[in-house]
């Protein structure tokens, strides 16, 4: 794989995609081959540009919409001769750890809103598919920009009352394209012109006790260097969980998954009650399933004997990622 040009950069800031050249800094690419075989024709083969990057990122990428993605491709091919002309569609791999920064977090968050908006506006996806990742997305999107201090409200709490707005003013597709991309495109121009922040500038998410250990976590990340440093973040991390067992989990509320009531360390179960009762019904499938996954994958992180620096940043992400989607949760009761 080879490191996206800075030609390819220069040529995207030139071209006033100064928000996309972000984006696709520091991504790796590479041109691969596939092969299927028809019934009819027999085995074909296509050319596809596989893209390593942060999971944020390629998520982002994932979600731009199609006339976005084809202004990708054709940079990268006019930029690189190496690369197929027939080149049309992109697959994705995680870079194995790779961390962004907040600013570059903040802009992915804002790319994917505003593309789930003009999804929804032009019948590209649901507000049954997307809503409960909206609302998400929304709120931590919200929390992070005024980390940022920067001037920037989006008014539609969830995709319905966008749903609402566009059609009350916006009869075309072609007009709530150019409402949600006018609305962005200030953001993201502020987004790209402010300067850095560190993750310890970041407000944190409102529990004392989880709070503090994360604060610790974070910056005994930075410091280790050895197995035995990396196992500590996966026992800070641990700490945190059960911490938010024993804040989430009500013995009186809660109805158990199997009959056995887990004890105060019982870290796992508490938090799984916890979203089997507090996130219940065929809407709330989606998120039950990433906290779920999130969840193990942390979990089975804190356990790992043989931990290395990208297990333990891992498990960091994954307990960011819980702790603050349940902040969400509560914070909407």
């Amino acid at each position: 794989m080879i490191e996206i040009s800075e030609n390819i950069i220069n040529y995207l800031r030139d071209a006033n995609n100064a928000d996309l050249a972000m984006l696709l800094s520091g991504i790796k690419y590479e041109q691969i081959e596939e092969f299927e075989d028809h019934f009819l024709v027999g085995p074909t083969s296509k050319c596809i540009l596989k893209i390593s990057a942060n999971p944020k990122v390629c998520k982002t990428i994932d979600y731009l919409l199609h006339y976005e993605r084809d202004r990708l491709l054709t940079v990268i091919k006019e930029n690189d001769k190496t690369i197929n002309e027939s080149i049309n569609s992109l697959s994705f791999e995680d870079d194995n750890g790779q961390s962004i920064s907040p600013k570059k977090e903040l802009l992915c968050d804002l790319l994917i809103l505003k593309s789930l908006l003009i999804r929804i506006g032009t019948g590209l996806n649901t507000i049954q598919e997307k809503n409960d990742e909206y609302i998400i997305l929304k709120k931590q999107t919200d929390k992070l920009i005024t980390s940022f201090e920067i001037d920037f409200k989006l008014d539609f709490e969830d995709l319905w009352e966008w749903y609402h707005y566009y059609k009350e003013h916006y009869g075309s597709y072609k007009e709530r394209r150019k409402y949600i991309t006018d609305l962005f495109k200030q953001v993201l121009k502020s987004i790209v012109d402010t300067k850095e922040i560190s993750r310890d500038e970041i407000p944190l998410t409102g529990w004392d006790r989880v709070d503090r250990v994360l604060g610790k976590t974070n910056k005994q990340l930075g410091l280790a260097n050895n197995e035995e440093d990396f196992q500590q973040i996966g026992l800070l991390c641990r700490e945190i969980f059960i911490t938010l067992g024993q804040i989430l989990f009500d013995s009186d509320k809660h109805e158990l998954i199997d009959e056995v009531n887990p004890s105060q360390t019982d870290a796992k179960r508490r938090l799984e009650i916890y979203v089997e009762n507090e996130l219940s019904g065929k809407s709330k499938s989606a998120l039950r399933k990433y906290l779920r996954a999130a969840i193990d994958l942390s979990v089975d992180l804190q356990h790992r004997r043989t931990a290395n620096k990208i297990d333990a940043g891992i498990c960091l992400e994954a307990t960011y990622s819980v702790t603050n989607t349940i902040r969400i949760i509560e914070n909407n009761k």
